[in-house]
């Protein structure tokens, strides 16, 4: 069994790991991302259009924005789901010869693994389902 000062420690470490990933979630799929305003006469407003850009905030459709949920929320369970495995690996280590141990670490790894590939086909159908009615609602 693992002591409560390792066990303390690695909560500190997933609890940290995870305020950080959950802010570097929030900034990549936030929905103004993407937009800049580009000043007026400087020549970057005719730039920034043929690239692709918008110029202000828009607003979002229903499919947009129902996208960026399921990306948010996809992306938290990668985030779990990695923090699982550096969790499982942790106990592996300290498991110091404990069959017990390791063999909960062991579960505890498959797991993560199982969850992250039902996560990666999630995100893939949802992309697809997305992408295809996007493509309809566009025609």
């Amino acid at each position: 069994m693992i002591n409560n000062k390792y066990k303390n420690l690695i909560i500190a470490v997933l609890l940290i790991f995870s305020l950080f990933s959950f802010n570097f979630v929030l900034a990549q799929s936030s929905p103004q991302s993407g937009t800049y305003n580009f000043s007026k006469g400087s020549g970057l407003s005719t730039t920034g259009t043929a690239a692709g850009y918008s110029q202000g905030l828009q607003k979002l459709s229903p499919i947009t924005a129902i996208s960026e949920v399921i990306k948010i929320i996809l992306s938290i369970l990668g985030i779990l789901f990695l923090g699982l495995m550096i969790y499982g690996g942790i106990v592996w280590m300290l498991a110091q010869g404990n069959e017990q141990e390791a063999d909960k670490a062991k579960k505890v790894i498959t797991a993560s693994i199982t969850g992250l590939l039902i996560v990666i086909v999630a995100y893939a159908l949802s992309y697809f389902i997305v992408a295809h009615f996007t493509a309809q609602v566009l025609k």
